[in-house]
């Protein structure tokens, strides 16, 4: 054997362990890779009792990607100068890109943090002491991924991101449904006058353990928003009942992907009303209707391949287990998962 067919041979089994090792999920592909990058977009001015500071994200990654920008703040030396947190909808976006805020700190925020010497740096126009200890703090969701950093201004940082946190959560459905009308269930569920502000449970910060405790929670705590449709939907066998009630939520309510930022668990009451939602809130549906006709279930949260991506309920029965997904196309179907867990 040559010593160019040993080099080739070499090259081809390290290329091969390689695939397999990303597949498993041991090596991140470099196709994850992305660069973010904050500065001034502009000058600094001061007006109505605030500080407006002008900022461009440049984000550049390897093909185009649906990217938004939420929570953006600053700080002073570690200490919070914004009162308020700024966000830009998500935006279908090239390999480069550059999304602009406006960031505007009152007046008092400024001297509270950092003292009565920021009122000269403002009247003689002169931050650069300002800058040296000026930090951005975001979150930049990259189509289904996200990352939290804090950085200096005009400082670039590339990161290897992985799927994490609740907002991973979701697979997507294979379609736009024709939702039927409201009108088919509107006798069995109680009047919108008891939905309120607080029924939208945003949870931007748990991993998927919180967010599959916060789901039972929820499907328990609201079993009177579902008490008249889950007997409504009761048949004569624990198929069948499974069947009724994976055929309602698949033909009343729209799949909806949440902001990936920001994972939003909706009480039954409202993705009824609404009439959408994404897969922990057809769970969290799901779940309320068990609750109330005493059949047990379990919430599973899936992978495939990457990051815990999908999370939809089982039911149990000797010798297997119904699946209840409505995500699917089909009842009692299951997209085979590469890992999951049940909470």
């Amino acid at each position: 054997m040559t010593k160019t067919i040993k080099i080739l041979l070499a090259l081809a089994a390290g290329f091969g362990l390689y695939k397999l090792l990303t597949k498993k999920g041991l090596l991140k592909s470099t196709g994850d890779n992305f660069a973010a990058r904050a500065e001034l977009a502009g000058n600094m001015s001061f007006a109505n009792s605030q500080l407006n500071i002008p900022l461009n994200f440049r984000i550049e990654q390897r093909k185009e990607a649906q990217v938004s920008i939420d929570g953006v703040k600053l700080a002073y030396n570690g200490y919070d100068l914004s009162s308020v947190t700024y966000s830009v909808n998500s935006q279908r976006m090239g390999q480069n890109g550059v999304i602009s805020i406006v960031c505007a700190v009152p007046y008092s925020r400024l001297v509270a943090v950092i003292g009565q010497n920021i009122t000269g740096w403002i009247t003689k126009g002169n931050y650069d002491e300002l800058l040296k200890g000026l930090q951005i703090k975001a979150n930049i969701g990259v189509d289904n991924y996200k990352l939290q950093f804090a950085q200096p201004l005009n400082q670039v940082q590339t990161y290897n991101l992985s799927l994490q946190g609740v907002g991973s959560l979701g697979l997507t459905a294979s379609k736009v449904r024709n939702i039927r009308p409201l009108s088919d269930y509107i006798a069995y569920i109680p009047p919108r006058s008891e939905l309120n502000r607080a029924d939208k449970i945003l949870f931007p910060d748990g991993n998927e353990h919180d967010t599959v405790s916060l789901m039972r929670k929820v499907a328990q705590s609201t079993k009177s928003d579902t008490a008249k449709l889950a007997q409504w939907l009761k048949r004569g066998s624990l198929k069948d009942t499974l069947q009724s009630i994976w055929t309602f939520v698949y033909t009343h309510i729209q799949y909806v992907k949440d902001n990936p930022m920001i994972e939003q668990v909706r009480r039954p009451l409202r993705t009824l009303y609404d009439q959408q939602g994404d897969c922990d809130c057809y769970a969290t549906l799901i779940a309320s209707i068990l609750e109330n006709l005493g059949i047990k279930y379990q919430f599973r949260v899936a992978a495939y391949q990457r990051g815990w991506q999908h999370v939809y309920v089982i039911v149990p029965y000797e010798g297997g287990y119904y699946t209840v997904d409505p995500v699917l196309d089909q009842c009692f179907a299951e997209k085979q998962p590469t890992k999951t867990f049940e909470g």
